[in-house]
């Protein structure tokens, strides 16, 4: 089971390059900007901090947003958020 809402563009992401092995030409979005400390804790910022690079200090979806897709470009990939 994913950590995403099956809602959203993460999900979306995780789910077809861990999925089906594949990359995009392009990505085009609009990042959340949500703050996942404080009162906002939840269970999944273990898995974040494993999974994430940029999941160190403060774990903000925008941050991690930004580090899957550009992990999920094709080589020549572009990324517009």
């Amino acid at each position: 089971m994913s950590m995403y809402p099956k809602t959203t563009l993460i999900w979306i992401l995780h789910y077809i390059t861990n999925c089906f092995c594949s990359f995009f030409d392009i990505i085009i979005g609009n990042p959340p900007y949500v703050l996942l400390q404080g009162k906002n804790k939840s269970p999944r910022l273990d898995y974040f901090k494993r999974f994430y690079t940029v999941a160190k200090y403060k774990i903000d979806l925008y941050h991690l947003f930004i580090e899957k897709s550009i992990k999920s470009l094709a080589k020549h990939g572009i990324c517009t958020l």
